[in-house]
């Protein structure tokens, strides 16, 4: 059968409705797409570097110097590198100052401050945060502390150092722990008195000169068995500088180190021998005495003499005899 006339028309009028309506479902979707895109061009940009600081696991400690009330210079100069080195610098110094409070960035601003001001409070010692935890933000932190223990015309704290300084013995510290803890004086007190002097020709003599009185202090403070080398650095041609002594001081703590522990090794070897201790499977015992006991000429130098009798060698693998007499 053939469809009537009317009903024709109508199965077209409604392929034209779907035809229509689904034309609008996609220009409807397409306008708002375009929309969505325009809005978005016109928010402000957000600044990328907000979180980068801060991003990534936290650590509890980042400052590692503990600001004790006695080291500002040191504290305040670890804690510019370290916030310097994350870009928080503006927090501290506040330049620029913080946007207003209805500004859209000023939540950012503020997470980033309570950061920074939580690395200022750990860095402090566990008794000296009560005093300053409540300060609003990271710079009220920051000058706080420098009101409280800085001040560059308070001579009774440079007095202090430098008394400090004077009393610095090596005393049982190695090389390396009795050099670092004048190091880290002598930063304080120059952070407290830098130098005073106006032109090059005499700011260089001035540094020469306190650079000359501390090579003295490190030398006078070192232990007697380092005598000879403090003989040759103050003999040193051009005179050294503190860094200088302390690297001949050091080659020399090593050298004694390694030497010490090659004479322990020898006189153990002379002790087992003398009680008759057997090592089954060392060949040439004999020989090994001999070199030990000659090692570094110690042992023909001093008021003690040894003679080594009885040595023998034997082949074949058979038995080894030595004795050592005491020779008064």
């Amino acid at each position: 059968m053939t469809s009537s006339p009317p009903e024709t028309s109508r199965m077209s009028e409604a392929a034209e409705s779907s035809v229509t309506t689904a034309l609008l479902e996609k220009l409807t979707h397409l306008v708002s797409l375009q929309q969505s895109q325009i809005l978005a061009l016109q928010q402000p940009p957000i600044p990328q570097t907000s979180f980068m600081a801060i991003e990534g696991p936290v650590h509890p400690n980042p400052i590692d110097v503990k600001f004790d009330g006695t080291n500002y210079g040191l504290w305040s100069q670890s804690v510019e590198l370290y916030v310097k080195g994350k870009e928080r610098m503006r927090h501290i110094t506040g330049v620029p100052p913080p946007p207003p409070m209805t500004d859209p960035l000023y939540r950012k601003w503020e997470i980033d401050d309570t950061v920074v001001k939580g690395w200022l409070i750990n860095s402090l010692e566990t008794r000296l945060r009560g005093s300053f935890i409540r300060n609003p933000r990271a710079k009220d932190v920051w000058d706080a502390v420098a009101t409280t223990f800085y001040d560059g015309n308070d001579a009774a704290q440079v007095f202090a150092l430098n008394r400090r300084v004077s009393r610095i013995k090596q005393m049982g510290k190695t090389v390396e722990e009795y050099y670092n803890e004048l190091q880290e004086l002598w930063q304080e007190i120059d952070f407290r008195r830098p130098n005073p002097m106006v032109y090059p020709e005499e700011i260089e003599k001035f540094s020469k000169f306190v650079e000359e009185m501390r090579v003295y202090m490190f030398l006078d403070g070192l232990e007697d068995k380092f005598d000879r080398v403090r003989a040759d650095v103050v003999h040193m041609t051009p005179f050294p500088t503190v860094a200088q002594a302390y690297a001949r001081v050091r080659q020399e703590a090593t050298r004694q180190g390694i030497m010490m522990k090659g004479d322990e090794g020898s006189y153990q070897s002379v002790a087992m021998v003398s009680k008759g201790y057997k090592q089954p499977e060392m060949e040439n015992r004999d020989v090994l005495i001999a070199e030990a006991l000659s090692t570094r000429g110690k042992i023909a130098s001093s008021s003690w003499g040894f003679q080594i009798g009885g040595l023998k060698e034997r082949r074949n693998n058979k038995k080894e005899e030595g004795r050592v007499q005491y020779m008064p």
